[in-house]
């Protein structure tokens, strides 16, 4: 993917960082449905999935509990209401960069 860009030539650089940062991972192409709620619910269920991969940093302890219960809340796919899953990348973002935040070179 990189192969033509300067950053290719970097390979100790790309050999340290490459595969270590978490990278979400969502294709709309993937949502069907007949109706609105058929296609709501299927990008709930793609979110939920994605979560669903990052599930170990429910174990750390730079979360808060309520930090931890809206992260498995995005899990169990709880999308009861509509701003809770517009705010569901947000969300999964947020907290993954809370995981992170010792770790990015920020």
């Amino acid at each position: 993917m990189f192969e033509e860009l300067d950053i290719a030539e970097e390979r100790e650089l790309c050999a340290q960082h490459m595969g270590k940062y978490p990278v979400i991972s969502i294709s709309l192409k993937d949502i069907e449905g007949e109706d609105f709620e058929t296609a709501y619910d299927s990008l709930g269920m793609q979110i939920s999935e994605e979560a669903e991969r990052f599930s170990f940093i429910l174990e750390s302890d730079r979360l808060t509990p309520s930090e931890k219960a809206e992260y498995q809340q995005l899990m169990d796919g709880k999308f009861e209401r509509k701003a809770f899953l517009s705010g569901s990348l947000w969300l999964l973002t947020r907290i993954l960069c809370k995981y992170m935040e010792d770790l990015l070179l920020f």
